[in-house]
């Protein structure tokens, strides 16, 4: 009987601890706005072909899901560093851009972008991508923790030379 009495006032503790503050909405736009600001310096990243800022913005942990297909971190960052690694330009276009604020340390960025690249060997593809993806801040510093990339249905890629 003696060990269940420590759970329970445990349990019975944790009940009656305070609901979680709601932010309000000026807490949550301005913790979008930076949010936006995060994530389009990430995007301005990318167009300067640096991969290395997106990918330390991606927690270890993430679980990514990108045309169907779950990788790890260990499984995307060298498929990212290698087609980078093979551009010669990129152009992002944000197209759509939806930030909501779930909790201080937690949104949700769902986007549409277009991308125009052309690789080294002077080849130029367009394509528009779809983004749902989980960002936590940890020690300061937003992570992606969650990510999904699709492309919209009928959405051809164009490649020209």
């Amino acid at each position: 009987m003696r060990r269940m009495i420590l759970p329970l006032m445990l349990l019975v503790v944790a009940a009656c601890q305070p609901a979680a503050m709601e932010l309000t909405d000026a807490e949550k736009a301005d913790i979008a706005e930076e949010f936006r600001e995060f994530r389009t310096g990430l995007y301005a990243a990318n167009e300067r072909l640096d991969i290395e800022q997106t990918l330390a913005a991606i927690a270890e942990d993430v679980a990514l899901i990108i045309q169907g297909t779950r990788l790890s971190h260990d499984q995307f960052a060298p498929a990212a560093r290698a087609a980078f690694g093979a551009l010669e330009n990129l152009s992002v276009e944000v197209q759509e851009m939806q930030v909501d604020v779930l909790a201080a340390n937690v949104v949700v960025n769902t986007d549409v972008i277009t991308d125009v690249q052309t690789d080294t060997a002077g080849v130029t593809t367009e394509q528009t991508y779809l983004h749902t993806e989980v960002w936590t801040k940890r020690d300061g510093r937003w992570m992606m923790t969650h990510g999904q990339q699709s492309i919209p249905p009928g959405v051809a890629q164009s490649g020209t030379n």
